[in-house]
């Protein structure tokens, strides 16, 4: 009902009005987020942090202030990401029993209180306020739009080898798991941000640097979770393994704790 009365009083003009500020507000955002200066003609301001686009539904508060020139008003926020693809937006109005000044909630949200169609990245915030004279004209005027970022959210990467002093000739299982950073702790990657790649890396006696495993790269299984069995042949002493988790456009990459692993010799005569 929101979105619906605030579609009737804006209209379209006001639609093409607020797509042209918010290509305005990217094209010229700086490095960080925060209020604009407002002029001292602007009819209010708009403010707002950087957050995280979580794999669940993220509701970002925005505060604002509008200088309506009746008590018949209506202020619609918007926002669109820098490559143009619209983001949340939330309707406030007189006629709703809103406050020309306070704090909204952008709902960063999808079908199952997912993150939905979202993704991280660059953002602008802009409001257009109407609102109607005593003779019945109504006005409209741009709030100054500011940029926020929503990042990734973190990502942790865990390797366990199933025998960590294996013996010459012995197999090993690789098991790698990747956990998503929320707003409660760490939970099970959701189906709708995979595919994640992973590969293990590995580094023996007197190796500076941590190379890729053979064989020993992939894409996690829905859940977030990969295994592969491997022959430890035991012609080292030692070595080190490490798991990453390759990023992509919604999560974050991430690299595991090293692993030591140590080869277990026969006693002589056996």
């Amino acid at each position: 009902m929101r979105r619906f009365l605030a579609a009737v009083l804006l209209g379209t003009a006001v639609a093409a009005a607020l797509t042209a500020a918010l290509t305005a507000a990217l094209t010229a955002a700086g490095a960080g987020a925060g209020a604009a200066t407002a002029s001292a003609e602007a009819p209010g301001t708009l403010t707002t942090s950087d957050g995280v686009l979580f794999q669940t539904c993220v509701r970002h508060p925005v505060s604002y202030a509008a200088t309506p020139g009746s008590g018949n008003w209506s202020l619609f926020l918007s926002t669109a990401r820098s490559d143009g693809s619209p983001g949340p937006f939330v309707s406030l109005s007189s006629a709703l029993g809103d406050q020309p000044s306070g704090t909204a909630t952008l709902d960063f949200c999808g079908y199952g209180d997912t993150a939905g169609v979202y993704v991280p990245g660059r953002y602008a915030l802009a409001g257009a306020l109407s609102w109607v004279d005593g003779g019945g004209v109504t006005h409209t005027e741009q709030l100054p739009s500011v940029a926020f970022t929503m990042a990734k959210p973190q990502t942790r990467t865990t390797l366990v080898l199933s025998d960590r002093t294996p013996k010459p000739g012995q197999p090993i299982r690789f098991t790698v798991s990747v956990k998503v950073q929320s707003p409660t702790g760490w939970m099970r990657v959701p189906d709708d941000a995979l595919p994640l790649r992973l590969r293990v890396l590995a580094r023996g006696p007197g190796e500076k640097k941590f190379g890729p495993l053979h064989g020993a790269a992939g894409v996690y299984d829905y859940g977030g979770t990969w295994s592969r069995k491997f022959r430890w042949l035991g012609t080292l002493p030692r070595a080190q393994f490490e798991a990453e988790t390759r990023g992509n456009d919604l999560l974050d990459e991430s690299t595991s704790k090293v692993v030591h692993l140590t080869t277990k010799r026969r006693a002589p005569g056996r």
